[in-house]
């Protein structure tokens, strides 16, 4: 998995935001898949580094698991 940047919106109301991708490898395609996106680069990473099994104290993987629930809330809301 990685992390990859994009620029979403123009003008003033541009901004940058971070999604977790499959690698080509992992999904059998040619290019990334998004798996989803956050606002912050530092949630990208922390919710990475769970997902991919690394050592994280208490307080880190409680964070990310917060994390993830409020993407799978905000998901359903949609």
């Amino acid at each position: 998995m990685i992390i990859s940047a994009h620029t979403i919106g123009a003008g003033k109301k541009r901004s940058k935001v971070y999604a977790i991708c499959t690698t080509p490898a992992e999904n059998g395609s040619s290019r990334p898949e998004e798996v989803t996106r956050f606002d912050t680069m530092e949630a990208a990473a922390l919710v990475l580094r769970y997902l991919t099994g690394a050592a994280l104290d208490a307080e880190d993987t409680a964070r990310a698991r917060e994390i993830l629930h409020t993407v799978d809330t905000k998901g359903a809301a949609e």
